[in-house]
């Protein structure tokens, strides 16, 4: 288990390097706090850009959110708390699809949902939470630990 934790963890963090490495600034799923239609108009203006958002870009952020769910998935302990990496991943793919959509009918004068946005936040929220599910039971044995010292 811990062979494939590893490998998992190493698969997961070099997709988000390439990820990062690919993704220009500005790039709408990386807004934590979301962003309005007229933001990622702008941006999608550039057809730089939107090609890049429908090409490698966009492959990759297909397979990431399926790595680091399971990857997430592997570190928490069973429960309720393994709904919130699943959560993650469905969020993330769902505005993959919704960013994608706008990003092919741009031309066409395509409006981006507001929903968007709110994926793009409920995505990061998701995450978040799931992060200190894993971080903080983590932090609490390690305390003990030092107490006992």
């Amino acid at each position: 288990m811990r062979r494939a934790r590893t490998l998992l963890g190493t698969a997961t963090a070099a997709t988000f390097l390439a990820l990062v490495a690919l993704a220009p600034a500005g790039l709408p799923d990386a807004r934590v706090l979301g962003y309005s239609p007229a933001d990622i108009a702008q941006w999608a203006a550039d057809p730089q850009m939107r090609a890049r958002a429908m090409g490698p870009l966009f492959w990759l952020d297909m397979v990431f959110p399926a790595l680091l769910a399971g990857f997430m998935l592997m570190l928490l302990a069973p429960g309720w708390r393994r709904g919130l990496p699943l959560a993650y991943g469905a969020l993330d793919y769902a505005e993959n699809l919704v960013l994608r959509a706008y990003y092919a009918g741009h031309d066409a004068g395509a409006v981006v949902s507001p929903g968007a946005s709110a994926l793009t936040q409920a995505k990061w929220a998701a995450l978040a939470v799931a992060s200190v599910m894993i971080i903080w039971p983590r932090l609490v044995r390690q305390g003990r630990a030092g107490g006992a010292r």
